[in-house]
């Protein structure tokens, strides 16, 4: 499994395609959609599932999330927009 650098940095110094770490775990990358003057928002998938018991089944429940990161926040990111892995 290769190691991504890491970069911490100010939510204010994002741009547009930023790729950045907002959790540890799966589904915790998301990607820079817009800047305002507020912050940047992030573009997040997710999926989880939920197992019940009584029927069986598991129930996959998958989406998006977009959220905003305020200029103050600090975040890690991975790789900026448009490089190439």
């Amino acid at each position: 499994m290769r190691q991504e650098a890491v970069e911490q940095i100010l939510a204010s110094d994002l741009a547009l395609g930023d790729i950045v770490r907002v959790f540890d775990g799966p589904f915790g990358d998301g990607v820079v959609r817009k800047i305002t003057t507020s912050g940047a928002v992030i573009f997040r998938p997710y999926a989880t599932t939920d197992d019940f018991s009584y029927t069986g089944g598991v129930i996959p429940y998958i989406g998006v999330e977009e959220f905003t990161l305020y200029h103050s926040a600090k975040v890690d990111r991975l790789r900026k927009g448009g490089e190439k892995r």
